[in-house]
């Protein structure tokens, strides 16, 4: 039986948790701090992990970090109502691989030799993902041509770091990808947008109140 540790400050969301993912088969182990949440990881099997991001002891993304550094393919799903979350991501790379100032389809494209020096100088193993987002938000609201996210996931592959899409505005990437790529104008959006997340490890999407 696959066992899930849950990791909220708040005790009755813990409880909240633990009753309904106990009802659907899973063995639940719950902590309230990330101190507690990395000793329960070193001495249980934990198949994968529902983390908040608020903690009182620590910041839910470093402690993300310090799992991924754990457990490099361990599956966690971020559940919380910090909506600034991604634009914390965004700054992991702690270097900008975009360039919006060129006349090209694909504004929106990541730098590949960028992406190669950035794992050089900081190391594969303190990167626990790499993520692009689909219009890129940080490049503009610029599309990502599918060659582009098709050489990040073979980059990242060498090296064994996840590739998480954001999937702000897929559809919309999807469309500019049939009307400006080559070899997709044959091809329907959904099948697009399926291809795309073919290289994805994971996704995360937020939706407005207005969807």
């Amino acid at each position: 039986m696959s066992r899930i540790l849950v990791v909220e400050d708040e005790a009755n969301l813990r409880l909240l948790y633990r009753n309904e993912l106990e009802i659907e088969g899973y063995e639940v182990s719950d902590v309230g701090t990330g101190a507690d949440a990395l000793k329960i990881l070193e001495y249980e099997k934990i198949d994968a992990v529902v983390l908040d991001l608020r903690l009182p002891d620590v910041y839910g993304l470093q402690l993300l970090n310090d799992m991924l550094s754990q457990r490099r393919n361990l599956p966690i799903i971020i559940n919380t109502a910090y909506d600034q979350f991604r634009e914390d991501f965004h700054s992991w790379g702690a270097e900008a691989f975009y360039d919006t100032t060129l006349e090209a389809p694909f504004k929106g494209n990541m730098d590949i030799g960028k992406l190669e020096r950035c794992i050089a100088e900081f190391g594969a193993e303190k990167i626990p993902f790499c993520m692009i987002t689909v219009t890129n938000n940080t490049g503009g609201g610029q599309p990502v041509a599918m060659a582009n996210i098709r050489a990040v996931k073979t980059t990242l592959q060498e090296y064994g770091i996840p590739l998480v899409i954001d999937a702000c505005r897929f559809a919309e990437n999807a469309y500019f990808i049939h009307e400006r790529e080559n070899g997709y104008r044959g091809k329907t959006l959904l099948e697009i947008a399926q291809e795309m997340f073919s290289y994805a490890d994971a996704a995360i999407w937020k939706s407005s109140p207005s969807v």
